[in-house]
């Protein structure tokens, strides 16, 4: 809940900032898309490495496959309501939908922090870039 409730702020945080760094260093002057999204672009950047650093720290050092455990906890959970669910899917569909879910769950016991880690980048990356297209799109003066 604290991971999508931080996700969440992090657009208004960047307007923020963005907002103080226009005001200080600008002096109000009016700012292009490719100033806007550079900053962004660099900020999500800057951001998402120090973060992930962190979380590289928790998961490597302190978690003790907690995480894991809670993320394989969610997955067999949907897979045991698939499972029981009669009469929703034909069974062919059902086993299909078995046979991926028991892929995912092998997927997820083989990663190791440093590949949850290298996950949780690239989606930073990619929403947060998305989002600093839009926002510099808004922001440009």
């Amino acid at each position: 809940v604290l991971y999508l409730l931080l996700t969440l702020a992090i657009p208004v945080f960047m307007w923020s900032l963005f907002r103080n760094f226009w005001k200080k260093e600008l002096d109000g002057l009016p700012v292009t898309y490719t100033i806007a999204l550079m900053y962004y672009v660099l900020m999500v950047l800057f951001g998402t490495l120090l973060s992930q650093f962190v979380a590289y720290l928790y998961l490597n050092f302190f978690d003790n496959n907690a995480f894991q455990g809670y993320l394989l906890n969610l997955l067999q959970n949907a897979r045991l309501e698939i499972e029981s669910s009669t009469g929703f899917l034909s069974s062919e569909l059902t086993d299909q939908y078995l046979d991926k879910y028991d892929q995912l769950i092998a997927l997820v016991k083989s990663y190791s922090p440093r590949k949850i880690v290298f996950e949780f980048i690239s989606n930073n990356l990619f929403f947060g870039n998305c989002t600093g297209v839009i926002l510099a799109f808004v922001r440009k003066k």
